[in-house]
């Protein structure tokens, strides 16, 4: 285990692990896989960044997405055909070995490093196909995010999918039509036009399908197969952990993906903390809404 915010490991020239994040919308995902991408590639600082909503849906460039339909087909040619570098291998190729200075100036030198993909995969999975990734990719190291802060969870929903328009196109669809539907409420596309007692449902039937009822399938499939979720590959972090323990964060991230623990991810954390909504914004919202 190294100290918190110590940047390099003894084995830096070891090809990195793939990992891979499943979560659910609203638990944070997409934060930790760009947290994982600045402790792979720290030279993609300045492509990664939040939203104002604070959202990190623009970060993955050329990382893979699984959702419940994935084949292992796809991910094997996906894994298999790139090569992933070392942080210190990724070091050397910024380096003119000639005269031992930065390729500062080259801008196309630059870029592709940037874009050098890393070893990290977005999971939108139940949990149920959990095991299935787990004893095909022996190797690798999965991440199951635990939504215990079903608040917090409600909020990362509400702000940064159902809101934002941009948003709300590519990451949220119909997702408010449907929870709509659900609760035989009026049916809108616009979260803003809602009463407060029918934001109170919405914002209650999130914290339940994207938080209450996720623990609580996994407490029972977990209990079913304990032998796959006992595998040393299987890692639990919650979200809790994410918003409110940086250093157990990185710890953890370090010894799970065998990266080091950057400057670059380090700064990121709390520039993305800063931008997560909270409960005066929820209030802030409510405010503006229609009496019932």
């Amino acid at each position: 285990m190294v100290e918190f915010g110590e940047t390099m490991r003894p084995d830096d020239n070891i090809a990195p692990k793939f990992t891979f994040v499943n979560f659910l919308s609203g638990s944070c995902g997409e934060f930790l896989i760009s947290l994982i991408i600045l402790m792979h590639n720290k030279y993609r600082d300045d492509y990664i960044s939040v939203s104002d909503e604070g959202s990190c849906h623009s970060n993955r460039k050329s990382e893979p997405e699984i959702i419940n339909s994935w084949t292992p087909e796809y991910l094997d040619k996906f894994m298999f055909n790139n090569a992933y570098k070392s942080p210190a291998e990724l070091e050397n190729l910024i380096i003119d070995k000639e005269n031992g200075k930065r390729y500062g100036r080259d801008k196309e030198h630059q870029n592709q490093i940037k874009n050098i993909i890393s070893p990290v995969c977005k999971s939108h999975l139940e949990i149920k196909e959990i095991p299935k990734l787990i004893l095909h990719y022996s190797n690798t190291s999965v991440i199951n995010i635990i939504p215990d802060d079903a608040d917090q969870v409600a909020r990362n929903v509400i702000f940064k999918t159902l809101l934002p328009k941009r948003e709300r196109t590519m990451f949220g669809g119909n997702d408010l039509v449907e929870l709509l539907t659900i609760l035989g409420l009026p049916i809108t596309n616009d979260i803003l036009s809602l009463t407060i007692n029918e934001f109170d449902q919405v914002y209650n039937i999130i914290k339940s399908r994207h938080a209450e009822l996720e623990i609580a399938k996994l407490d029972k499939f977990k209990a079913q197969l304990h032998w796959i979720f006992q595998k040393s590959s299987y890692h639990e972090i919650t979200l809790s952990e994410i918003m409110s323990n940086k250093k157990s964060l990185f710890i953890k991230l370090n010894n799970i993906t065998g990266l080091p623990i950057t400057k670059e991810a380090i700064n990121f954390y709390s520039t993305y903390i800063e931008k997560q909504p909270t409960l005066s914004d929820l209030n802030e919202l409510k405010s503006k809404l229609k009496q019932d």
